[in-house]
């Protein structure tokens, strides 16, 4: 059978080979993906989304990550383009962006100063969130994901079927992301146990609970939202006493 391969928010450039997803009556597909994707856990090679991410608010991103980590195989690849919000601010700080970017395209050479430029890159075309690399692989690690790279433009070391395919001209954001690969155990779903972590106090007891669990086939997803690094060394203080099968995505 053929590998599924998604391309998610696809407008009215359809991509061969890909199941094109869209709100657009041309798309493969027409569906809100807000409300989820009409695949089977584990069974999508890879997903290619240019310019979609940004239209959703940031718990709309996350459930949207989510759902595609829920979708791919556990080798699978997620290829990610949205506009780069350093890349914005930069050009606002050294007032070079009408230099830099191509507004007159879309209609926007009217901007006079950096101000309007910076809003226009905020507001218009419905963006909701604009991301940086930071943000963008924070909220990729809370849905499930691993193994980041930053990628150019039709470039990618993953997935041959991914090159070539940006069609938007500029210095975007362009991020790939790994599904964890995990062994099966017949029989044996695999169980998350997902743990919110602010405050560091509480933390070693709820996650030694989890590495306790008589059930083994058990992954451990940590959303370390502290403002230090003690989460992570807990993490890796219980990681070298306790042997156990569990994995455990900080």
């Amino acid at each position: 059978m053929d590998e599924i391969l998604l391309n998610i928010g696809c407008g009215n450039r359809k991509l061969d080979g890909f199941i094109n997803i869209d709100l657009e009556p041309t798309a493969d597909m027409q569906l809100d993906v807000r409300n989820g994707l009409p695949f089977d856990d584990d069974s999508v090679k890879g997903i290619y989304s240019e310019h979609f991410i940004e239209h959703l608010s940031q718990s709309e991103a996350v459930a949207f990550l989510r759902e595609c980590r829920r979708v791919l195989k556990y080798d699978g690849i997620l290829r990610i383009s949205t506009p780069d919000l350093s890349n914005c601010i930069q050009r606002y700080l050294n007032n070079d962006w009408r230099e830099k970017t191509n507004l007159d395209t879309y209609g926007f050479g009217w901007l006079n100063t950096p101000c309007e430029y910076l809003n226009t890159a905020m507001r218009e075309w419905a963006h909701k969130w604009l991301y940086d690399e930071t943000e963008l692989v924070r909220l990729a690690k809370y849905a499930g994901f691993y193994q980041f790279e930053r990628c150019e433009s039709g470039i990618s070391k993953s997935l041959p079927m991914f090159n070539n395919l940006e069609s938007r001209v500029g210095n975007f954001l362009i991020i790939e992301a790994q599904k964890r690969k995990i062994k099966k155990q017949p029989g044996k779903p695999l169980v998350s146990i997902l743990i919110p972590a602010y405050k560091y106090r509480y933390f070693s007891d709820a996650l030694e609970s989890a590495l306790n669990q008589s059930y083994d086939n058990i992954e451990i997803i940590i959303c370390d939202d502290s403002h230090s690094k003690k989460i992570k060394d807990i993490v890796e203080s219980l990681k070298k006493k306790i042997s156990c099968k569990k994995d455990i995505l900080l």
